[in-house]
């Protein structure tokens, strides 16, 4: 999944169209459709970022792997900093976005 499918995904699950996540960015309409090509810069993705409340590294798809090899969802993890947490809270997220669409298939 690249940058554009990953927002595309949250702005399904928050009802959220590009257009209005664009315009309530201040990014140009347009802008962030082109991201499927392109990486932007730091401060347009950490807009983005900011609107759904995820990290710039979600949106990026780093890191994924990691965290889930790290922790499971049944409390394992309660005792790691609130950054790692809040991480693994976003990776959740998008594993209930991935796999809701494959279920709507």
């Amino acid at each position: 999944m690249n940058l554009f499918d990953r927002i595309k995904s949250l702005c399904e699950e928050k009802d959220v169209s590009i257009s209005r996540l664009e315009q309530e960015t201040g990014l140009a309409n347009g802008s962030i459709r082109k991201w499927s090509n392109a990486v932007p810069s730091g401060d347009r993705l950490a807009k983005v970022a900011d609107y759904f409340n995820v990290t710039t590294d979600y949106l990026l798809g780093r890191d994924i792997s990691a965290t889930v090899a790290a922790h499971r969802t049944d409390g394992y993890g309660d005792d790691l900093p609130p950054e790692a947490q809040e991480e693994l809270k976003n990776y959740i997220d998008y594993l209930k976005v991935k796999y809701k669409k494959k279920d709507n298939k």
